[in-house]
């Protein structure tokens, strides 16, 4: 079993990225291919899942928060392994925790790929477990900005930004030091205009 591989992005794919070690090239799914810098050597905790019909597959993870959400979404019915990371490449772990946690099922049932039923069975299956996944979040991370960042999803979606969109300024707020909603809203209106997307 693969757990972990160190090694140098040498490609992006749309949903995926390629990461040789020793010669030997990985396609590694991952949340957010862009981010990771071509060239550069990086780390990744794995989980290797294998498909009846598409046989297998191997998902990266830059830490052991995100692979334990991730382990956890997949134990939901009906929720794979591409939904999980579709999921979890819209929001940081810290803030769909705490979706989770406090049973905010409409906030959930707005994201991408994931409906009212489904977001309320993931909230339902999962309550309980994740309080225990809640212990691996940094105390810094779990402050109101995620509550806020929900908010943020709502108001950016209605002013016609794209999914994509939002997703990158709610990843740029949530790497920021400042706390308040109207601060944050302004943070990312400008991170928007500034990062317009074709």
């Amino acid at each position: 079993m693969i757990d972990q591989i160190q090694g140098v992005v040498t490609a992006h794919y749309e949903k995926s990225i390629q990461v040789n070690m020793h010669g030997c090239g990985f396609l590694l799914y991952v949340a957010e291919p862009s981010i990771h810098l071509l060239d550069s050597t990086a780390t990744f905790l794995t989980h290797f899942h294998w498909n009846q019909d598409r046989g297998p597959s191997l998902y990266g993870f830059e830490n052991r928060l995100d692979r334990s959400l991730f382990l956890h979404l997949i134990d939901v019915p009906k929720i794979g392994p591409n939904l999980a990371m579709q999921l979890m490449s819209q929001s940081p772990s810290a803030m769909l925790i705490s979706l989770i946690q406090d049973e905010k099922i409409k906030q959930l049932s707005g994201y991408h790929g994931l409906g009212a039923k489904k977001a309320e069975q993931i909230v339902y299956s999962l309550k309980k477990k994740i309080k225990t996944l809640a212990t691996l979040v940094p105390t810094s991370e779990m402050s109101s900005k995620y509550h806020d960042s929900s908010k943020i999803n709502d108001v950016l979606i209605s002013l016609g930004y794209s999914k994509q969109e939002v997703t990158s300024a709610l990843s740029f707020i949530n790497n920021t030091e400042e706390q308040s909603f109207d601060t944050l809203l302004r943070t990312a209106l400008s991170y928007l205009s500034k990062h317009k997307m074709l």
